[in-house]
C-alpha cells in the first residue's frame, strides 16, 4: 500500500534512506523525531501517513511562503490541503474552517502563533485531528540556533482535543536539542530517526584568507552554470562583499533585514528566476528558498552554530549535481561572533544596572509596585544606568522572560494600523453584522485613512466612551478583525514601553536563573568554537559533520574536500607531540618578556623589519625571523593551537601571549629575554635611571590600557636614560619618540630625570596649540570636517590627528557635536572588552558606517577619559 500509495500521489518508485521506516512509525500512532537536512524528504514523511489516516493533519510550520507552496504542490497532485494563516481575510478563513470540518481535508497548515489564538483552540475539537506535524521544531529550544517563543505554545493544542501522536522534524538538531524537542512537545517515548546528513554531491571546503572577495571571484569565475550565495555576519559585509564583486564586473545583488521589503522581495524573485546569478546576503536570506542548482554556498564570515552552517551550506546542490560548500575565514573572524554573543549575554552587574535604573528614574522603593505603565524607552535607560542600548535590550529581554516586567505602548494609549487595502475593509464590512460592524465603522470615523499601513496612537478610554463601546465588546471585536487580517492592534500595555509585573527587591532576589544563563553563554562559545574547529580542522570536513550529528554508518572519507586533498602539515599541539614550530614560538614570546600579541610575534618570527620592529629595536632578538622557513597561516594556527592547548593565554588588558606554567615546561635550555640584553650595556647610574623609566611606562601602560612596548621601546628608555634631558625640547631631540608622546607623556619621564622620583604627576601639562584649540572650537560647533579641512589646508586624516594630539594634552571636545550618546556607548563598550581593537575592526562590530575621523577622535576621549569605561 504505501508503495502505490507514494507512485499514485508523489510519483517516485521507491523511498529514500530512512522514509519508509519513518512513515510507518507514524502509521502505528508512535511519537516520532525525526533530523534530515533540507532536500532529504521530510515533508514526504508527513504528508503520505497524512493520506492513509482518518482525518486530518495538523502541520505547524513557520514560513507562510513555505506552507503557501507546500499546499500547491500538494493540491496540484490531488491531496485535499490547505493552510489558514495571516494573508488571509476572515471570511476565507471562515470557509476554510466549514470545508475542513466536513472532513474534506488531509493536511492542514498553521503558523505557531495560531496556536496562541483561543478562537482557533475552540475551534480545535472539531476538526477531527488525526496527528501533529511540527516542521522546523528546533526553533522549540533555546539551544537550538533559531529559537523561537511561539514555538512553546505548541504544546496548548492538547488542552483542547485528546492527546494526538505528535512528529517532530528538523533539518539540524545536536542531542541535547533533540532532547528540549522532546521535552517541550512533551513526545512520550518517541521513536528516533536520525537520516541523511550525508550529501555525496556537496564538497565542503574551509579556506584561510584575509582576501575574501579575490577568492569569490575565483570561485565564481570557475563556475560555468547555476547560482551562487554568498552568506556575511553583518549588513555592512554584505554591502562591502557586493560593491566589490560588482567592481569585479560580477553581477551580485545585497540582501539584507535593513532593505525595503518590497526591495527584498524584489531581489529575491532576480535570484530564483536567474536574472541575477549572484546573492550576497546575512541570515535573513534562504528559508523557503529550494532552488536547485546554487553550485556555491560561500560564507565570509563564521556562523554562531554549526548546524547554522550546515543548514546554509545546504542550499547547495539541491538537484544532486556537484556543488561546493565553502567556508572563507580568518582568525580576526571570531571577533565578531563573540561580539554577538556577548551582547546577547551581558554581565550580571549591567543587567542589576538597568533594574535599578527602571524603579529609580520612577522613585520605586524596595517592597513598592507601580501599577501604571512606565513612560521609558531602552535609549534613556541606557543613558542613566551608563551601559550600551543593545545592553538595555538584552537584559530586558531576560526580565520580561523571567516575568519580571512587560514591555508597554510608551505613552499609555492604543495603537492601530490597518494591513488591509480601503477597499478589502469595505467590503468585510459589507460582509458583517451588529456589533462588528459598529464597532469597525466607529474606527474608520475615529481614526480614518491615517492608519492604512501607518501606525496611529489613540486614546483608547475616550474611543470607547465616544462611541459607547464596552471594552469586552471591542475585544472580541479586535480579535475578529486581525484573525482576517484587517488591522494589527495593541491595547496599552500590550508593547513598547514598561509594565511593571514584580514589586521592588533587591537584584539577588530576583527569580532569575543567572547560572543557567550564563550557561548558555558558556555553551554558546562552545558552539562557536566547534564552527572554529570545523574550519582548522585537518579531519574530513564530511566527517567532521557527519559525527557532530551523529549520522550512522559513516565509514571512510569523503576524498575531495580542503582536509582530504591538502598536504599541510598536521600542526595540532598534543601533550605527545609538540612541533619545532610549536617550541619556536614559546621560546620566542619568552625572549620577547610576554609583551607582544600575536600579530606582531607573526612578524618577529618572520623576520619582518616593520617600522615597530626598529622602532623597538627587536631584530637583533635570537628568534627573529627564526620562523622563515613556515608561512604565516601556520605559524598562525601554531599559535592557536598552542592556546587551545593550554601552553599560551592571554592577558585581559592588552591581550599579549604570555606561557603557562604548561608551556614554560617545554623550554629547553634558558632563553634571555632582549631586555636584559640592554641593560648590559649601560652603566650603574644609567641602569638605576633605566629601571625607575621603567616602573614608570609600567604604571602609564597599565593606567592607559596599552602595552608597554607600544609605549616607548627598551632602547629608546636607554637613550632617555645616557642623554638625561632636562626638558621637553631636549627630550624632543631623542630618536624615535612622537610627537604625541612627547605631549601625553614626556613630562613625566622629564620629571622623574629631574627629581628622581617614580609617581605620575599631573602638574606641567604640554597645552594643546593654538591650531588644535582653534580645531576643537569649530568641532564643538558642529562645524563640517570639510570646512576644517579646507580652513588649515589639511587632510581630514591629519586634523583628527590635531584633535586626538590635543585630546590628549587635555583638551576637551563635546561628544554630541559629532556621534549620538547611544552610538558613544556602544564604543565605549567595545573598548572596555578589547583595549587594544582597532578602528577598523570595531566599524565593522558597530555595523555602523561612521567616518573613520570620528570613529578615531571618539576613541581618543575614551581612552583618554576612563570614567566613560
Amino acid at each position: 500500500m504505501l508503495l502505490d500509495t507514494l507512485k499514485s500521489k508523489f510519483g517516485y518508485d521507491s523511498f529514500r534512506y530512512g522514509q519508509e521506516e519513518i512513515i510507518q512509525s507514524i502509521l502505528n500512532d508512535k511519537d516520532t523525531l525525526v533530523v534530515m537536512p533540507t532536500g532529504g524528504g521530510k515533508s514526504l514523511c508527513y504528508q503520505l501517513p497524512a493520506i492513509l489516516k482518518p482525518g486530518t493533519a495538523l502541520v505547524v510550520s513557520p514560513l507562510i511562503a513555505l506552507m503557501k507552496d507546500q499546499v500547491d504542490s500538494l493540491i496540484k497532485a490531488k491531496i485535499p490541503s490547505t493552510f489558514i494563516n495571516s494573508s488571509l481575510d476572515y471570511n476565507e478563513i471562515q470557509q476554510r474552517i466549514d470545508w475542513i470540518r466536513e472532513g474534506n481535508c488531509k493536511l492542514l497548515y498553521i503558523a505557531p502563533e495560531r496556536l496562541e489564538s483561543s478562537r482557533f483552540l475552540e475551534i480545535l475539537p472539531f476538526l477531527n485531528i488525526s496527528f501533529l506535524a511540527v516542521d522546523e521544531a528546533h526553533c522549540i529550544s533555546e539551544w537550538g540556533h533559531d529559537f523561537r517563543p511561539s514555538y512553546l505554545s505548541i504544546i496548548k493544542t492538547f488542552e483542547k482535543i485528546l492527546r494526538k501522536p505528535i512528529i517532530a522534524l528538523t533539518a539540524t538538531a545536536t542531542p541535547e536539542v533533540q532532547d528540549d524537542i522532546i521535552k517541550h512537545l512533551e513526545m512520550r517515548s518517541p521513536n528516533k530517526f536520525i537520516r541523511g546528513f550525508d550529501r555525496p554531491n556537496l564538497t565542503y571546503k574551509t579556506i584561510y584568507t584575509y582576501d575574501k572577495i579575490e577568492n569569490v571571484v575565483d570561485v565564481i569565475s570557475l563556475t560555468n552554470n547555476g547560482s551562487t550565495i554568498i552568506y556575511c555576519g553583518t549588513r555592512k559585509r554584505v554591502e562591502m562583499i557586493t560593491q566589490g564583486l560588482n567592481a569585479k564586473k560580477i553581477n551580485a545583488v545585497a540582501y539584507h533585514a535593513g532593505l525595503h521589503p518590497n526591495y527584498r522581495k524584489h531581489v529575491q524573485e532576480k535570484f530564483i528566476n536567474n536574472e541575477a546569478k549572484v546573492i550576497v546576503a546575512t541570515n535573513a536570506f534562504g528559508m523557503g528558498i529550494d532552488k536547485p542548482d546554487v553550485r556555491n554556498v560561500i560564507h565570509c564570515d563564521f556562523t554562531l552554530t554549526l548546524e547554522a552552517y550546515y543548514q546554509e551550506a545546504g542550499r547547495a546542490g539541491r538537484d544532486g549535481k556537484p556543488s561546493n560548500c565553502i567556508l572563507l575565514f580568518n582568525v580576526d573572524d571570531k571577533d565578531l561572533q563573540e561580539f554577538f554573543i556577548n551582547t546577547n549575554y551581558p554581565p550580571k552587574e549591567d543587567i542589576e544596572k538597568v533594574y535599578n535604573t527602571i524603579y529609580d528614574i520612577n522613585n520605586i522603593g524596595l517592597g513598592e509596585h507601580s501599577k501604571n505603565p512606565i513612560f521609558l524607552d531602552d535609549a534613556s535607560i541606557a543613558n542613566k544606568a551608563y551601559v550600551p542600548l543593545y545592553t538595555v535590550d538584552s537584559a530586558m529581554n531576560l526580565l520580561e522572560k523571567n516575568n519580571i516586567l512587560k514591555r508597554t505602548n510608551p505613552k499609555g494609549t492604543a495603537t492601530l494600523k490597518f494591513t488591509a487595502n480601503r477597499e478589502k475593509i469595505l467590503e468585510y464590512r459589507k460582509n458583517t453584522i451588529g456589533k462588528r460592524k459598529e464597532i469597525l465603522e466607529a474606527l474608520m470615523r475615529h481614526i480614518g485613512s491615517a492608519a492604512i499601513d501607518n501606525e496611529v496612537d489613540f486614546d483608547l478610554n475616550r474611543f470607547l466612551i465616544k462611541y459607547r463601546i464596552k471594552e469586552q465588546e471591542l475585544i472580541t471585536a479586535i480579535n475578529a478583525f486581525e484573525l482576517a487580517r484587517l488591522l494589527i492592534f495593541h491595547f496599552p500595555g500590550s508593547s513598547n514601553g514598561i509594565q511593571l509585573i514584580l514589586e521592588r527587591m533587591p537584584f539577588s532576589s530576583l527569580p532569575i536563573d543567572f547560572d543557567a544563563f550564563y550557561q548558555r553563554k558558556e555553551r554558546a562559545f562552545q558552539k562557536l568554537d566547534t564552527v572554529i574547529e570545523y574550519a582548522n580542522t585537518r579531519e574530513c570536513k564530511r566527517n567532521f559533520i557527519l559525527n557532530y550529528f551523529q549520522e550512522q554508518g559513516i565509514s571512510g572519507i569523503c576524498g575531495k574536500c580542503s582536509s582530504c586533498l591538502t598536504n599541510t602539515k598536521h600542526l595540532k599541539v598534543s601533550d605527545e607531540i609538540i612541533t619545532p614550530l610549536t617550541k619556536i614560538v614559546l621560546q620566542s614570546i619568552l625572549e620577547l618578556g610576554e609583551n607582544f600579541s600575536k600579530k606582531h610575534i607573526i612578524k618577529y618570527l618572520l623576520g619582518e623589519e616593520t617600522r615597530k620592529t626598529i622602532l623597538l629595536d627587536i631584530k637583533n632578538g635570537e628568534f627573529f625571523g627564526s620562523g622563515k622557513n613556515y608561512t604565516r597561516i601556520e605559524i598562525d594556527q601554531a599559535i592557536d593551537n598552542a592556546l587551545q592547548s593550554n601552553l599560551l593565554k592571554r592577558n585581559s588588558k592588552t591581550s599579549p601571549l604570555e606561557l603557562t606554567p604548561k608551556g614554560l615546561s617545554l623550554i629547553d635550555g634558558e632563553i634571555k629575554p632582549l631586555r636584559k640584553s640592554i641593560i648590559s650595556n649601560i652603566n650603574e647610574d644609567e641602569t638605576e635611571l633605566f629601571k625607575k623609566m621603567i616602573i614608570l611606562r609600567r604604571e602609564i601602560a597599565n593606567r592607559e590600557n596599552i602595552a608597554e612596548f607600544g609605549l616607548i621601546s627598551d632602547s629608546t628608555i636607554k637613550k632617555i636614560a645616557k642623554e638625561k634631558p632636562k626638558n621637553i625640547i631636549e627630550l624632543s631631540k631623542i630618536e624615535g619618540l612622537s610627537k604625541a608622546f612627547l605631549l601625553r607623556f614626556g613630562r613625566y619621564f622629564v620629571k622623574l630625570i629631574n627629581q628622581n622620583i617614580t609617581p605620575i604627576s599631573e602638574s606641567s601639562k604640554i597645552r594643546p596649540t593654538s591650531t588644535q584649540i582653534e580645531i576643537i572650537k569649530m568641532l564643538n560647533n558642529k562645524t563640517p570636517f570639510s570646512k576644517i579641512s579646507e580652513q588649515f589646508n589639511k587632510s581630514i586624516g591629519e586634523i583628527a590627528r590635531e584633535v586626538e594630539i590635543a585630546i590628549g594634552a587635555g583638551a576637551e571636545i563635546n561628544v554630541d557635536s559629532l556621534i549620538s550618546y547611544s552610538l558613544f556607548k556602544q564604543i565605549s563598550e567595545i573598548l572596555h572588552q578589547k583595549p587594544n581593537i582597532t578602528l577598523k575592526k570595531i566599524r565593522v562590530i558597530l555595523n555602523e558606517d561612521i567616518d573613520f575621523a570620528i570613529l578615531r577622535i571618539i576613541v581618543a576621549i575614551i581612552r583618554n577619559n576612563k570614567k566613560h569605561l
